[in-house]
């Protein structure tokens, strides 16, 4: 399934590895620029620069803000936990299935995350990605 071309009527589509669009062309037209991916799953995991820089970006501390903006949105005590790093995880597909009718097609993808993400970060074992 991954990689592979599929064509119905005016729309045709590329399912990546994790399960997202790689292509998608309705009439004619690509939906998708060449190297981007459309949905799919992904996990994102944050590190302490991340945090500082939306901090930065979107609080707005004023004498009102400032008792609780730091403890809802800041992250203290992450930047001790040098392990942390920003990743993103993704997941592959270990199952897929297809159902057609007149009008419409449906695209049922099972995903999972390794094993060590799952057990050292806190990814769901698996999730299930359909598409309409």
């Amino acid at each position: 399934m991954p990689g592979k071309q599929y064509d119905f009527g005016n729309v045709s589509f590329v399912i990546g590895t994790t399960g997202g669009m790689s292509r998608l062309i309705i009439d004619g037209y690509s939906l998708i620029e060449e190297g981007k991916t459309f949905g799919g799953l992904s996990y994102e995991r944050f590190d302490f620069h991340d945090y500082t820089n939306f901090f930065v970006d979107y609080s707005r501390l004023t004498r009102w803000t400032t008792s609780w903006a730091m403890g809802d949105f800041g992250r203290r005590g992450i930047e001790i936990y040098s392990d942390v790093r920003h990743e993103i995880h993704q997941p592959s597909i270990i199952k897929a299935g297809m159902t057609l009718d007149d009008q419409t097609a449906q695209i049922s993808l099972d995903l999972a995350y390794s094993d060590e993400d799952v057990k050292k970060w806190g990814v769901p074992k698996t999730n299930t990605l359909v598409y309409h």
